[in-house]
């Protein structure tokens, strides 16, 4: 029994940038951004385990993979009726 891999090859897709909270409050769980990020989303929330690799460089991950990372905030849902935050899984 192996893994199955799915690479994302993040600097040949398209991923907006970030910071409207719009899959909190306007569509709660899924970003209103209809781009890669969407996919991206979808593998690690269908994962067992995700790896991100990315090179370092002036000792922080590249901007390709910050844009991605900040897009996995879809995954958190925030209970507006309490003060917490909880996935969506």
């Amino acid at each position: 029994m192996g893994w199955e891999v799915e690479p994302f090859i993040l600097h040949d897709m398209e991923i907006h940038h970030w910071g409207c909270f719009g899959c909190w409050v306007q569509t709660p769980g899924v970003c209103v951004i209809d781009d890669a990020g969407r996919d991206v989303a979808r593998a690690v929330i269908q994962s067992d385990l995700a790896v991100f690799l990315t090179p370092v460089t002036f000792g922080g991950y590249s901007s390709e993979l910050k844009k991605a990372v900040d897009r996995l905030i879809c995954l958190l849902y925030e209970d507006r009726r309490g003060s917490s935050s909880q996935a969506t899984l």
